[in-house]
């Protein structure tokens, strides 16, 4: 297998508080989009899902920068993932840059696990 690029990485923090609202980071290529969601601290659950933009074009190169997506009315934990089929209300943040409100239509879940990241 060869790596062709990390979409993210990072040592996780024990002091690091997780944020509440429901968070994904962005990653894919032309119109193939996934999210993932953002692991922070046990108990914590991984999540992997295609996603349709309704409202935004995003290009490549706005894809090999952090592109995050926060649900803001979504707590941040399993029970509250979305789901497939979902239309959501989200904010959308590349790199550094303003967050803008998007709409997002989740796919078919492609990985769901909470097990292993219960402690």
């Amino acid at each position: 297998m060869k790596i062709a690029r990390v979409v993210h990485g990072r040592k996780f923090d024990p002091r690091v508080n997780r944020p509440p609202a429901l968070e994904y980071f962005l990653f894919g290529r032309g119109k193939e989009r996934f999210l993932a969601h953002a692991i922070f601290v046990p108990p914590d659950f991984d999540h992997v899902l295609p996603v349709q933009f309704l409202s935004v074009e995003l290009s490549d190169a706005d894809l090999s920068k952090d592109v995050r997506i926060v649900v803001p009315d979504r707590k941040n934990n399993a029970t509250e993932r979305l789901q497939p089929g979902q239309r959501v209300e989200a904010m959308l943040r590349i790199g550094s840059g303003q967050p803008a409100k998007v709409q997002v239509e989740a796919g078919p879940q492609i990985y769901f696990e909470e097990d292993e990241l219960k402690s």
